[in-house]
């Protein structure tokens, strides 16, 4: 009779005469229980007793289902495995495969777990391709492998190695083939931004002598020396009233000369201050290869100045100029890791000032009298030369910031405008904006 046979007939034998041991007062909580009302004690005993042989049935049950799937006779001793092998023709032993002792595998993720129970083939397999063998039961789990490494002469079979056992999951098979093309990015070189900047200089100069900005268009056209020793009342009265040509309403003339009458002589002079210049722009750039791109777009540039000239007795300007600009440039990335990147650019602009205004005030012992605003017309095409060195991180795929330091020379575009452009025509700047790829 087989081992299997032998103990479900054992459990069989021993779950017959199987009791099970009442707890104390356990009657009495049952009869609670299931019987509120006083019943005769035949009656409230009969429940219990079908309950009891249920215990039992599920008991017997169980353990026969463990039984019967454990056979202790199909547990190899590891160190006791051989495989039968074929004798050569020649041979007069046959010579015996011995067991290598392997290290357990990692275990990995368990995705599906098959277990293999093959009856013994009368053939024996060609074991000249890498063959796996699994066997498995409820506590473990053996992985067989032959190696192509381990050969006797002589013998057509390979060494098997036997992992000890343990509960172990499946582990799938490396693949070694050619990973997958990366897909290409779906980009197609362009890349639009919106940035903010300013440049670093500003520039203020004083001089001596009454002078304005653009009271007619026309430059430095305004200008009256009221220094000591510039002469007689009468001749410094005189100087004044040439410039009444330049100044298109007599309302501020009249003004102009009561104040320079109250500056003559006096070491008051003329105060101009130009302000650091804003811009803002969209840009759009076009990528050609990984590291060479050329740029466009649209900028708008504020620049701002002011004036004031006399002291108790004194007028003051503000002058006000709107550029639009079109810039060409091309960028070339010098050095790019990860989402980090330097890049330099080089390139031109042409600007055209699309308004201009100037606003005056005429203050007589610090009360102004008088303020009046002239619009300026400046058609001249502004022409500057740039260059920059820009820091960019890529904060996603699509979105990217950026710094951009750099330097612009403006050239003399011949108009009658003072602008710090004139004043100082190599200027430094930076920009910080933000780019989107498509």
């Amino acid at each position: 009779m087989k081992m299997e046979d032998k103990l479900i007939e054992e459990y069989r034998r021993r779950s017959v005469e199987y009791r099970l041991p009442l707890p104390e007062n356990g009657w009495e909580k049952l009869e609670a229980a299931f019987a509120p009302t006083p019943a005769p004690a035949e009656v409230r005993r009969f429940p219990y007793r079908w309950l009891a042989a249920a215990v039992s049935l599920l008991a017997v049950m169980g353990s026969a289902l463990y039984f019967m799937g454990i056979d202790k006779e199909f547990e190899p001793v590891l160190s006791d495995i051989v495989l039968p092998v074929e004798q050569s023709a020649g041979s007069t032993s046959a010579p015996v495969v011995t067991v290598e002792e392997m290290r357990p595998q990692p275990v990995a993720k368990l995705h599906a777990v098959v277990p293999v129970l093959k009856e013994a083939e009368p053939d024996i397999p060609d074991l000249s391709e890498v063959v796996s063998e699994v066997y498995m039961s409820i506590s473990a789990y053996f992985h067989a492998e032959v190696g192509e490494e381990h050969v006797t002469e002589g013998n057509s079979y390979h060494n098997r190695s036997v992992v000890e056992s343990g509960r172990y999951e499946y582990v799938p098979e490396k693949n070694y083939g050619p990973l997958p093309a990366k897909k290409a990015s779906s980009f197609h070189g362009w890349t639009f931004g919106l940035y903010a900047g300013n440049m670093f200089d500003r520039h203020s100069s004083a001089t001596g002598g009454l002078q304005m900005l653009n009271a007619t268009a026309t430059r430095s056209n305004v200008s009256v020396n009221n220094n000591p020793g510039s002469g007689t009342f009468e001749d410094y009265m005189k100087n004044v009233a040439s410039n009444e040509s330049n100044f298109r309403d007599p309302g501020d003339y009249s003004l102009f000369e009561q104040i320079a009458a109250a500056n003559y002589q006096k070491p008051a002079g003329t105060k101009i201050k130009h302000k650091f210049p804003l811009s803002a722009g969209l840009s759009v750039k076009k990528k050609l290869n990984d590291r060479l791109s050329v740029e466009s777009g649209l900028v708008y540039t504020f620049l701002s100045s002011e004036l004031s000239a006399g002291e108790v007795d004194f007028y003051s300007q503000e002058q006000c100029l709107h550029y639009l600009g079109i810039p060409l440039k091309v960028n070339y990335t010098l050095w790019k890791k990860d989402r980090l990147s330097v890049y330099a650019s080089a390139g031109a602009m042409a600007e055209m000032c699309v308004d201009g205004s100037l606003n005056t005030n005429y203050y007589l012992n610090n009360v102004r009298e008088r303020k009046s605003k002239t619009d300026l017309d400046v058609n001249k095409v502004q022409l500057s030369a740039l260059a920059s060195l820009g820091v960019q991180y890529d904060i996603s795929k699509p979105v990217s910031i950026y710094a951009e330091p750099g330097i612009a020379y403006y050239f003399d575009d011949k108009s009658v405008v003072e602008t710090i452009r004139k004043e100082q025509p190599l200027c430094a700047s930076v920009q910080f904006g933000v780019r989107f790829a498509f």
